[in-house]
């Protein structure tokens, strides 16, 4: 491609220099060296966006990603002819760009190509939220225009921001943010090669709708190119190009969801069950004969979705005609029973790792190579805030240490770097366009390494060895939990099996009864939207595990599908189909709960203060429900708690005095996440498209009937429970509920089998004469945790200062709005003797928030607590644990080291122990207090002479190795990245800690060298001090 050269020669200069500095020459290798090989694999996949009921693509990011992405991955290789790689393509996303290259269209398009002056108020407040998404420091921060408008709307979002925005933003300004969201999604070569492009960036503002259209039909352009490229690609023998199931399913659990529970045994399976050998077989050869529609030949190679593998599906591979297939290295550790890394990432065995291997099943043979998933790992997140030259060194230093490793062992051979395509260059600077040409032009010069595609490899050297058993798991964890397993996801499975058995006895009785063309044609229709259903990507953001910030429009996309399959063929589409598995966000209080309740009495009668304490919603208008019969009944709901109970009031709108003894009904509803009997529909919904939408799934209701409700008085409330057929099982009376001014009820926790912990959402739905007339809250439910008292012994309590969450002195937060102020500021840290158990209690300046879902309500934080049990000098560790850069002294080496954050929690000993399961958090949001449960037979009875370090950090999902999950400091902050410290590894990311008196925070963290990389020294804090 033109504009290729600059990069080449640039990448040629700067790693012949940084190259021989650091020993990493080019032609370092001596020519009798054995080259090792080196797959490069790029997996390009997106999810099904389209909509098969408007024919409308509800996302933009498969025509986005071919614009910035699919096209300049294959091409580049063009100008470093050494350089082999394979490429998957999902079916799917061959299906989707083949829509878009013949006139499909997604929702950020139709909005693009309207006219800026006849936006609606609608189309500019999608507008506002949605063109921006894209890497704010990468891809607008550079454009000043685009920037400009960001500040403009505001770095944060909400109903009233954006509806201020609406008023500020001209007419102008929405034609350049058009312009501008697709124009920072052309690949930077294409906007360098195409004068119009370029111009249109030299520009930069005050666009015409001229302008605005050949942006777009560059888009459709380039979408129209990818495909042929890579045929022409791999005709030439240059990449190879895989396939995967059609629709992208988990192929193991379509086999059997039972064969998750061989990766984890303990985990909670949907109650349906699903079992379809069948499907996997069609998935593979649906995705064959796309792929034989394109390429002109059958593939070689599978990329199994989210490389999930398993014995129980190699004979169905191998019958279908593929010869190989990839996966990850911990499947390949949990096949062979052994570890392959050391406690420091180091590869133990590279001898077994980097090899291709053969599995069988009944003399049914395929080949599978494993990924280095540190490498990979390192492309896909860890490069990303680093100057792409030195990451290319960083990389071809990996393979020449592994190189080392090798050397003597029996070869050849082959080390697989497997990842993502697409999805992780808008986090490099430029693209990654110097990070690919340094490290493409590395490979192609440096006789020491050998690229190749995996069949060329496999051609000139077989696999010999065979894995007894393949480990059923995926590159995700080893396992299958992503994708099942959570209380979203096995619902989710749950309505996949009813709707594939009607659909199966549906088929079968017409095919007995020989129906027309006409009926056949729509059960087809019907299975393929079956088989969209079946894809990995839905169940990927269903639980709390991942977050996309749409896990909505995914829910809905998922259910449509499902929709249709009964439309299809002339069934009536379940309720439930319509209302969402993932829960609506909450809404926010208008008044937030400030402490437990005091002396509240549930009579219905309303007391000075004595709601003081509780959380308020208020709403000044009838909510918007199906059939536009809505009514401004409900006024406000108030909810309080105590250690034991839940307090709530709902003030009708004009008082109760006129409706005792009338045909209207106030009902509160519950999610209950114990219980396993859930309605998807209050009382008196209609069904399908008109149905109540609560915005989660109901467990629990308690209900004023005001037809048997004649006069004020108490114990006016009935409890009754979802029984998962869209009814309801009445249980009691509520004898501490109260009608008169307002209505009052207090239900025990326990009563409505809530435990500690429990996240409850919540909603109030009125009705008269049989129907859902208001609701309240309106744009979500109510969300709140069931209290956790811990009461015990206070051991030790050490203050912290106020507004100290800056490290050194110098450090700044990430500049995402998720990192509110506060959030790593620790006021105090205590340690409480509690019956059997050491408590250890953090508390916050700021609000503990969850904002990506974290199963115990902590998102942002990452907290270590280091234990000194004996004070002996030159006794226990002093390396902190991995990716914190900072040491302890020697004489307050530590014993134990607790680690707690949102997904993982766990002890380390100084002998090199691990210990799972042994912690228990929870979280008390009303005081901003986290508190670490440990048991005494774990750690010991505590001592008054234990000492004790906190240190507070950035939870980080995608850490570099050796990094044990959490946030690095860079020099300057980014979206996500932590600023004010040097780009180095001597930076300590810790935010907070303990400093003992005499000493502080700053001087300690502030001790460390950046020339001879000498870390902080941090000590402890005792309680005898």
């Amino acid at each position: 491609m033109l504009g290729m050269e600059r990069w080449i020669l640039r990448a040629l200069a700067v790693v012949v220099l940084v190259a021989v500095v650091l020993g990493l020459a080019p032609g370092s290798a001596t020519a009798q060296d054995k080259p090792l090989y080196v797959a490069l694999i790029w997996h390009n996949h997106q999810p099904f966006y389209k909509n098969t009921s408007t024919g409308l693509y509800m996302m933009p990011w498969v025509r986005m990603h071919a614009a910035k992405d699919y096209y300049d991955m294959a091409a580049i290789l063009k100008d470093y002819p050494n350089v082999h790689a394979t490429f998957n393509l999902v079916p799917s996303l061959i299906f989707q760009l083949d829509e878009y290259a013949t006139g499909a269209k997604d929702i950020q398009l139709i909005l693009s190509e309207t006219p800026a002056s006849g936006l609606t108020t609608e189309d500019k407040d999608f507008i506002l939220r949605r063109f921006f998404d894209a890497n704010w420091e990468q891809m607008i921060k550079k454009y000043p225009r685009y920037w400009q408008l960001l500040q403009k709307r505001g770095e944060t979002v909400s109903d009233r921001s954006i509806a201020e925005a609406i008023e500020r933003f001209t007419e102008e300004d929405f034609r350049d943010l058009q312009v501008w969201f697709n124009l920072a999604w052309l690949d930077p070569d294409f906007i360098e090669e195409d004068p119009v492009m370029h111009g249109l960036v030299e520009k930069g503002k005050g666009f015409t709708e001229e302008d605005k259209q050949k942006v777009l039909e560059k888009h459709i352009d380039i979408v129209r190119k990818v495909i042929p490229l890579y045929r022409e690609m791999q005709d030439s023998g240059q990449i190879e190009v895989t396939t995967t199931p059609f629709y992208h399913p988990i192929m193991p659990l379509l086999y059997d969801v039972r064969l998750a529970r061989i990766g984890s045994p303990n985990l909670e399976l949907p109650k349906e069950g699903f079992a379809y050998p069948e499907d996997v077989k069609a998935q593979l050869r649906m995705g064959i004969e796309s792929y034989e529609d394109h390429f002109g030949r059958k593939p070689g190679g599978l990329w199994p979705s989210e490389q999930a593998v398993g014995q129980d599906i190699v004979g169905i591979i191998h019958d279908a005609g593929f010869r190989w297939m990839v996966s990850s290295e911990g499947v390949l550790a949990r096949s062979l029973g052994i570890s392959l890394r050391d406690g420091a990432g180091n590869v133990t065995r590279p001898d077994l790792l980097y090899k291709p291997y053969i599995v069988e099943e009944n003399g049914k043979e395929v080949t599978i190579l494993f990924r280095d998933i540190v490498l990979s790992d390192k492309v896909g997140f860890s490069y990303t805030g680093m100057n792409g030259t030195a990451a290319a060194l960083d990389f071809m230093n990996y393979l020449k240490k592994v190189k080392r490793d090798l050397s003597g062992k029996p070869g050849p051979h082959i080390m697989a770097i497997a990842l993502d395509g697409e999805n992780c260059w808008e986090y490099y600077e430029n693209d990654g366009k110097e990070f690919l040409h340094t490290l493409y032009k590395m490979l192609n010069d440096d006789p020491g390494f050998k690229t190749v595609t995996v069949s060329e490899f496999l051609e000139e050297h077989p696999a010999t060895t065979k894995i007894p058993k393949l480990f059923t798991g995926s590159w995700i964890d080893s396992n299958l939990d992503t994708w099942i397993g959570e209380t979203e996801e096995n619902r989710a499975w749950d309505y996949l099996a009813k709707a594939r058995r009607v659909l199966a006895e549906h088929t079968q009785e017409a095919t007995a009864q020989e129906a027309g063309a006409s009926e056949m044609n729509m059960i087809e229709k019907a299975w393929d939207e079956f088989y969209a259903a079946e894809g990995s990507d839905w169940f990927w953001w269903y639980g709390d595990d991942q977050d996309s910030g749409q896990d909505h429009a995914f829910d809905e996309l998922f259910r449509v599908h499902l929709q249709n399959v009964y439309s299809y063929i002339g069934q009536p589409v379940p309720g439930y189909l319509y209302m969402p598995i993932i829960a609506k966000e909450p809404a926010r209080p208008n008044e937030k709960m400030k402490d437990f309740m005091r002396d509240a009495e549930a009579d219905g009668m309303i007391r000075p203060g004595e709601w003081n304490q509780a959380s308020l919603y208020f709403k000044e208008e009838a909510a918007t429900l199906p059939g536009g019969e809505s009514e401004n009944i409900l006024r406000a709901l108030w909810l309080g708690v105590d250690a034991e109970n839940l307090y709530i009031r709902v003030d009708v709108r004009g008082g109760l005095k006129g409706i005792y003894d009338s045909d209207l009904a106030v009902a509160l509803y519950l999610a209950n996440p114990r219980r396993m009997e859930v309605n998807s529909v209050p009382r008196w919904s209609e069904e399908g498209p008109d149905a109540t939408v609560v915005g989660f799934s109901l467990g629990t209701e308690l209900l004023v009937d005001f037809q048997k409700v004649t006069e004020p008085g108490t114990a006016k409330a009935q409890l009754a429970f979802a029984d998962g057929n869209e009814a309801w099982v009445e249980a009691r009376q509520v004898v501490t509920s109260g009608v008169d001014q307002t209505i009052e009820i207090k239900l025990p926790f326990t009563d409505m089998n809530l435990k500690p912990g429990d996240v409850v959402s919540l909603a109030a739905v009125a009705s008269r004469e049989g129907k859902n007339i208001d609701m309240i809250p309106c744009e979500g439910p109510c969300a709140l945790r069931v209290p956790e008292v811990v009461v015990g012994t206070t051991l030790l309590r050490w203050d912290d200062p106020k507004g100290d969450d800056y490290g050194p002195g110098s450090y700044t937060y990430p500049l995402s709005p998720v990192f509110t102020p506060g959030v790593f500021d620790m006021l105090a840290f205590e340690v409480l003797d509690v019956e059997d158990d050491i408590v250890f209690q953090v508390e916050f300046e700021g609000e503990i928030t969850n904002p990506w879902n974290s199963p115990i309500g902590v998102s942002l934080q990452t907290i270590d607590i280091y234990i000194d049990t004996d004070g002996k000098l030159g006794s226990g560790e002093t390396e902190a644990l991995g990716g914190r850069n900072v040491v302890f002294s020697p004489e307050c080496a530590w014993e134990y080291a607790i680690w707690m954050e949102g997904w993982m929690q766990r002890i380390f000993t100084s002998d090199g122990r691990e210990l799972d399961g042994a912690v228990r958090v929870s979280v008390d949001t009303l005081n901003n207090v986290i508190s670490i449960h440990v048991p005494k037979s774990v750690l010991g009875k505590p001592e008054p002479y234990w000492g004790y370090q906190v240190f507070i950090l950035s939870q980080e999902g995608y850490a570099a190795t050796g990094n044990l999950r959490v946030r690095e400091v860079q020099e300057t902050a980014q979206e996500w990245r932590l600023g004010g410290g040097h780009d180095s590894s001597v930076n300590p990311n810790v935010l907070d800690l303990l400093a003992p008196r005499g000493m502080t925070q700053e001087e300690i963290l502030g001790a460390y060298d950046v020339n001879t990389g000498k870390p902080a020294e941090v000590p402890m804090v005792y309680g005898l001090e």
